[in-house]
């Protein structure tokens, strides 16, 4: 869900997988700003299994580079 520029991701998992989460909310953050939906300036994750929300400000993070990520991930980066 996004709220006022956050991306927020409920999460319910036992241990730490913060590498993979942020990852993720990156991909979701990518999508987002390319498809022109929002702009997301910080990503959130709620563990409810752990009891631990996390904040993390994205604004240093450019719109090509995000965008970049997004082709990794769809595996249609073309390195210049």
């Amino acid at each position: 869900m996004v709220i006022d520029k956050t991306l927020i991701d409920i999460k319910c998992t036992n241990g730490n997988n913060d590498r993979y989460e942020i990852l993720q909310l990156l991909g979701y953050t990518s999508l987002l700003n390319y498809n022109c939906i929002t702009r997301v300036d910080k990503i959130c994750i709620i563990n409810i299994l752990n009891g631990v929300i996390k904040f993390y400000d994205i604004k240093h993070i450019s719109d090509d580079n995000l965008l970049e990520y997004l082709h990794l991930l769809t595996n249609k980066y073309e390195s210049t």
